[in-house]
């Protein structure tokens, strides 16, 4: 029997256009892993791939570089756009429950989800060393049904133990709680299946002489130091966001205001960031 295979442009259409029609918009980064996960039950249930373009191994899970490339200028923001694409209906039966089951999940679940140890991107990504290769459709198929297991945070990639539990009670300061919140769940999904040979630093808090609360993370190696920060002011529009990387040949500093950016974008440069401080952290021992 032959059986329709699509191209994945058709197919990422459709999902938008179903989703902006429903009211659900979604983001590139939520696109990316409905795609995925499309592409996985076709491959495994059905034994065939429902588009022909190859998934990636990017940082934050399998990619389609064009599709990815094709929307980036949205950001984290959703993407609310109409297209005019047909579908076969028997393949729309298959989408529709796994299109609107995973859209409602949060962006950072579908990362962790797709991330767990021993699922096909954990196995091309390799820590790094697989970053950009092909995730291939075999492997998919026969890895695509692994379980996700129960996983606790080893002390050593806990960079959030030192703060004080009421920094993320709403009851405190609700900006500086949702950020916190947001950043601890997604630092913790992002981390279960890295493989850190040393201990990562911690944020540590102080109030300044103008009453702001500063959470930083410091750390530093032989050939140079790296920071960054949340600084959450009285006046919440004040607060900003910041990192900064200083080695020899290398100097990077970022600062953006916490409310004029979106959260999961800020979250987003973070973790990258924490993501750096890691491949330097067996120095840090």
């Amino acid at each position: 029997m032959n059986h329709k295979v699509y191209h994945a442009l058709d197919i990422a259409k459709y999902v938008i256009n179903k989703c902006t029609c429903e009211k659900k918009a979604i983001s590139n980064l939520q696109l990316q892993k409905i795609l995925y996960y499309l592409q996985k039950e076709y491959l495994v249930k059905y034994g065939y791939p429902l588009f022909s373009e190859d998934m990636y191994a990017w940082t934050f899970g399998p990619v389609v570089p064009d599709i990815y490339f094709l929307f980036c200028g949205h950001g984290s923001t959703t993407i609310t756009l109409k297209y005019d694409i047909v579908i076969d209906t028997d393949d729309t039966e298959k989408m529709d429950p796994i299109i609107e089951d995973k859209r409602e999940k949060h962006p950072w679940d579908l990362v962790y989800e797709v991330h767990a140890k021993g699922k096909p991107w954990y196995i091309t990504y390799r820590n790094g060393l697989g970053d950009k290769r092909i995730i291939p459709k075999e492997l998919i198929k026969t890895k695509g049904k692994t379980d996700i297991k129960v996983w606790k945070m080893p002390k050593q990639m806990d960079i959030f133990s030192a703060l004080p539990k009421e920094l993320f009670a709403k009851s405190s300061n609700e900006q500086i709680s949702r950020i916190l919140v947001d950043f601890k769940r997604a630092y913790e999904k992002y981390m279960r299946n890295k493989e850190i040979n040393g201990i990562l630093p911690k944020f540590k808090y102080h109030m300044d002489s103008e009453d702001a609360t500063i959470i930083q993370l410091s750390t530093s190696w032989d050939e140079g130091n790296a920071n960054l920060y949340f600084a959450f002011e009285k006046d919440e529009n004040e607060s900003s966001f910041g990192t900064v990387w200083n080695e020899k040949k290398n100097f990077e500093s970022r600062c953006k205001s916490i409310e004029m950016n979106d959260t999961d974008d800020i979250i987003h440069e973070a973790l990258d960031f924490i993501f750096k401080i890691s491949e330097v952290s067996d120095l840090l021992r």
